[in-house]
């Protein structure tokens, strides 16, 4: 894999793109249809065009039948991604520093873009934390290697309370390599709402039946972020 550009320059661009400026809560983004939506338990889909890029930045609006601690958690057990999401082959931790950590990721890109290569290869570093004194969670990521797919890519993901659940944002901002990438924009953008949805199923499944991995991903995300674990349940 060759080094990325720095992501430095399109940081600037994504923050100042924000829907609500980036400091504003995820209740606070949304227009009052599109809380309906997630009121009701649709997944709602923002884009926001960058100029001189094919893809747009994209937010997916998600209500989690969870806890924030819990579905943070759940995304943040990295090396799970490969059991869940589409079309990811491999998520392969590589190293870890408190709340950082590295991931090797390659994608399955065919039923997506017939005509460039048929898999993506590239390594992330993630870094979670969180906000409202510790009452909700973030994920951000940026790109540190790539096979020449994509150019760069950088994004988050952020866990709110929302009523007796949560409220997931997750955003992503991918500069594809190819000049044609643009006529699959549509199917890409369709996979950026597939991941969403991914997690929040994965979240539900585990709540049902997996409370034991469910409680060791809390208690790892709560190392990583320095907090006490997570009480044992009698």
């Amino acid at each position: 894999m060759r080094p990325t550009r720095p992501v430095a320059s399109w940081l600037v661009v994504l923050l100042a793109a924000a829907p609500g400026g980036a400091l504003a809560g995820v209740w606070d983004e949304l227009a009052s249809g599109q809380r309906r939506s997630v009121e009701s338990g649709d997944a709602v889909m923002v884009e926001v065009p960058v100029a001189g890029v094919a893809w747009p930045k994209v937010t997916i609006y998600e209500r989690i039948d969870s806890s924030p601690e819990e579905a943070a958690a759940v995304f943040a057990d990295y090396g799970r991604h490969q059991v869940y999401i589409p079309n990811v082959l491999k998520s392969s931790i590589t190293g870890q520093d408190g709340a950082t950590a590295e991931i090797d990721y390659v994608l399955d890109i065919r039923p997506h873009v017939f005509f460039l290569p048929s898999q993506s290869a590239y390594s992330v570093k993630d870094t979670v934390s969180s906000y409202d004194g510790g009452a909700s969670f973030r994920v951000d990521w940026r790109m540190t290697r790539h096979d020449g797919t994509v150019e760069d890519t950088v994004g988050s993901a952020r866990f709110e309370r929302f009523g007796t659940g949560t409220i997931m944002a997750y955003e992503n901002f991918v500069i594809p390599a190819s000049r044609l990438a643009g006529l699959v924009k549509g199917r890409a953008m369709q996979q950026v709402k597939d991941v969403a949805q991914a997690v929040a199923a994965q979240v539900a499944k585990e709540r049902a039946g997996e409370s034991a991995l469910l409680q060791t991903q809390r208690d790892a995300l709560r190392r990583a972020l320095g907090t006490p674990p997570v009480p044992q349940v009698p």
